[in-house]
């Protein structure tokens, strides 16, 4: 068990979460407590009782009672709208940062008391313009290097700081009073939460913000899973700004769209490095936007985790993103976690990472909106881009849907002729063009399992149909040339393994097509979407992959695979195409 760093005279920091502290003293002690003139003082005597008997118990050698100079700091808002609005007076849900904080009217004037109380006993207050005391205390902690550090607050947050490192750092948690104080460190906080030691409250997300759909993960002690936002493990990439002036991402968003559609944009990743998106007629930048997303999953993994931030944040990005690309989805991690440790990884890597690929690779994404072709060699225990990265900025499943909106036209034209004239005249009916445009999603994506798909259209009160096969002639010239661009990308360089990622991979065609060139090479996912997001979370997690296999020579794309290198069994050697009977063997 963890003993009270001062019970030896040890030399000891101890940090004080002074409004935690006061604000438990001023509800335990009654306020009956008065002054002479009749003040209330309960909250000023039970906090200086408080810090009597923590340095008579404790006995350190240095004490500091750190102080929220803002107690809910506008980055925190700015991220996280409802930060502490059950503490807000009036409308909680639309406060702004800078709103004073709901105190009992008896409890303000003893502040600044507290504070003369400590002036006179010569303890040392600290506090930064802008950030709470959890601010100051964690920074304190984490930069002290000589003594033993004893942090003592009744909030749960802190429990991310014990370690057992050189100097240590313990938490006194007095959520429950002073006279059931428990002092932890990581070992208590394992047997309290489950968690293991040495990593308190330890997590690490990887999010997709793609541009159609984004994914995030969470990985915990090597376990790996998606963060379900409102339930779905893919969040629509929608932005909307409400007519009270408030962005809002995701479902929600993206349900208000035909209602809202001036103040709504789909894909706010394609104005990362240009000018700002109008929405309503107002500016808004692509890191605001980015932001707004990143904080929905940040948002979830707080929930699963005792409200604490992650550890560790890996951010995913197109091959191709130059420098000033880069530079603004860092600022986007920056607006949402200021504090946390970010990286950002290309999503090829994240996708090859996840699928545990470890030899070279091609890398096949075909999302929402855009189609990029990469090459991956490993190096060390990550890979590194191979030649300049290829695809196409204007082919994805966006482009799918709107051949299939065109195909359930014509039947349209046909069964609700006047619907159909109203829908692509008027500009009054962009609700309806809108709903019409997700049932041709919904068509496409259900034919990625059944060979018919039918939808009703409830404005035109009337059915609409498409097979597998129509699908595919719809889609065959984009998805061949898709398949060229991923061989010109290839440019003669050979590959263990061909990579589907992005949710439009999942077409029939695409896996047809391109198996016609890549034979078994060609690996598929359940989920092309998460599984970037995933291999963000491993990467964000500090998992490594597998150490990486030799190249071999190069050998034109669409070319028969080379004879295998049987083993002396008869099976398939490591590194071979095929068994000697013909069957293939598994990659990667």
């Amino acid at each position: 068990m963890s003993e009270p760093l001062g019970a030896k005279r040890v030399p000891s920091l101890m940090l004080l979460d002074a409004a935690s502290l006061y604000f438990r003293a001023y509800y335990g002690v009654p306020e009956s407590m008065t002054a002479p003139d009749g003040t209330p003082v309960n909250a000023v005597r039970g906090f200086t009782d408080m810090v009597s008997r923590l340095v008579t118990e404790h006995r350190p050698t240095r004490l500091v009672a750190c102080l929220d100079l803002d107690w809910r700091p506008a980055f925190r808002v700015d991220a996280l709208p409802t930060y502490k609005a059950h503490r807000l007076p009036g409308e909680p849900d639309t406060a702004p940062a800078g709103v004073p904080e709901l105190v009992p009217d008896t409890l303000g004037p003893q502040v600044p008391v507290i504070l003369e109380v400590l002036a006179a006993a010569g303890i040392a207050t600290g506090g930064a313009a802008g950030y709470e005391a959890d601010d100051v205390i964690g920074t304190l902690a984490a930069t002290e290097k000589t003594d033993h550090v004893l942090a003592v607050s009744g909030d749960r947050d802190l429990m991310q700081i014990v370690g057992d490192g050189d100097p240590a750092v313990r938490l006194l948690y007095v959520g429950r009073g002073l006279a059931k104080a428990e002092l932890l460190g990581p070992a208590e906080v394992a047997e309290k939460y489950g968690v293991p030691i040495g990593r308190a409250v330890e997590a690490h997300v990887g999010v997709d913000l793609g541009t159609s759909f984004a994914a995030g993960a969470i990985a915990v002690d090597g376990a790996v899973e998606l963060l379900e936002v409102g339930g779905e493990p893919r969040v629509p990439t929608t932005v909307l700004l409400t007519e009270d002036a408030r962005l809002v991402a995701g479902s929600y968003a993206q349900r208000a769209v035909g209602r809202l559609p001036d103040r709504a944009e789909r894909n706010p990743r394609r104005y990362v490095g240009r000018a700002p998106m109008l929405l309503g007629g107002r500016p808004v930048s692509a890191v605001d936007a980015l932001a707004a997303l990143l904080v929905l999953f940040v948002q979830e993994g707080r929930r699963r985790h005792d409200d604490a931030d992650p550890s560790r944040l890996v951010l995913t990005h197109p091959a191709g993103w130059p420098v000033d690309r880069l530079a603004e989805l860092r600022e986007v991690a920056a607006r949402v976690l200021p504090r946390v440790d970010v990286e950002l990884v290309p999503e090829p890597v994240a996708a090859a990472v996840q699928h545990r690929v470890t030899g070279p690779v091609a890398v096949y994404d075909l999302g929402g909106v855009t189609f990029d072709a990469t090459v991956l060699v490993p190096d060390g225990a990550a890979f590194r881009i191979l030649g300049r990265p290829g695809g196409d900025p204007d082919l994805g499943g966006e482009v799918f849907d709107q051949l299939v909106f065109r195909h359930f036209g014509e039947q349209l034209k046909h069964a609700a002729p006047q619907w159909w004239e109203e829908l692509t005249t008027d500009p009054a009916r962009l609700a309806a063009e809108s709903d019409l445009l997700t049932e041709a999603r919904l068509a496409k994506e259900a034919l990625s399992t059944f060979e018919t798909a039918s939808q009703y259209v409830a404005g035109a009160d009337a059915d609409v149909h498409i097979t597998r096969a129509e699908l595919d002639d719809l889609i065959g010239d984009d998805v061949r040339r898709s398949a060229r661009l991923l061989a010109e990308t290839l440019s003669g360089t050979e590959v263990d393994v061909v990579l589907l990622t992005g949710g439009a991979a999942r077409t029939p065609l695409v896996e047809r097509v391109l198996r016609e060139r890549y034979g078994a090479r060609v690996r598929t996912s359940t989920d092309p979407k998460g599984a970037v997001a995933l291999g963000a979370a491993l990467l964000a997690g500090g998992r490594p992959v597998a150490p990486p296999a030799p190249a071999r020579p190069v050998a034109p794309a669409g070319a028969p695979d080379p004879p295998a290198k049987a083993a002396p069994d008869g099976r398939a050697a490591p590194d071979g195409r095929a068994a000697p009977d013909g069957r293939a063997a598994p990659l990667g």
